[in-house]
């Protein structure tokens, strides 16, 4: 596979972790790895399908998968058994949880949509500030990441309750 093509992909891994995981990684020099792995390997696999096809796998020693999956439960896991049981409750899709969450995201999304179509007097810095909040909340909406939602949900309302404190709207409909 060619650098041009793999090189993104690994890119937004490390986005991701770092995002969700709030893990640092680096990237390495990629390589293309035999089927063998450890026996003590946990690993997540994602098929490719498009203008470029086939699959990637992350493998990771089980202990590190663990404090993966740790982190992104926010509780320590002591056994990747338990992820199935709770990951519904907590991340699941369908649930009202994850609807509720959802559709207060989605309201915040609109409400901060309709500021910025009318206001005038905020600063490009406030502005994008509200962009890629409402871009980060919406791919967690995406996803269907419950308590990312919840969370990204409450951090962009309160920057937008700030910036809207300094730069109220003016003009009809507000």
């Amino acid at each position: 596979m060619k650098a041009e093509h793999i090189n993104p992909f690994i890119i937004s891994v490390c986005k991701i972790m770092k995002d969700i995981c709030m893990l640092d990684l680096k990237m390495g020099k990629p390589f293309v790895k035999d089927d063998k792995y450890e026996g003590d390997s946990s690993l997540i696999k994602l098929g490719i399908i498009g203008a470029l096809k086939g699959e990637v796998v992350l493998s990771l020693h089980y202990e590190t998968a663990l404090a993966v999956i740790s982190k992104m439960m926010m509780m320590p896991v002591n056994e990747i058994d338990a992820i199935g049981r709770s990951r519904d409750s907590k991340y699941g899709g369908g649930n009202e949880d994850l609807q509720n969450a959802k559709q207060e995201a989605q309201r915040l999304i609109r409400e901060i949509g309709n500021y910025l179509n009318n206001v005038q007097n905020i600063s490009d810095t406030d502005r994008n500030t509200l962009i890629q909040g409402m871009q980060d909340l919406e791919d967690y909406v995406n996803a269907s990441l419950t308590e990312y939602i919840k969370r990204a949900t409450e951090q962009l309302r309160l920057n937008f309750n700030a910036i809207y404190e300094e730069n109220p709207p003016v003009g009809a409909g507000w």
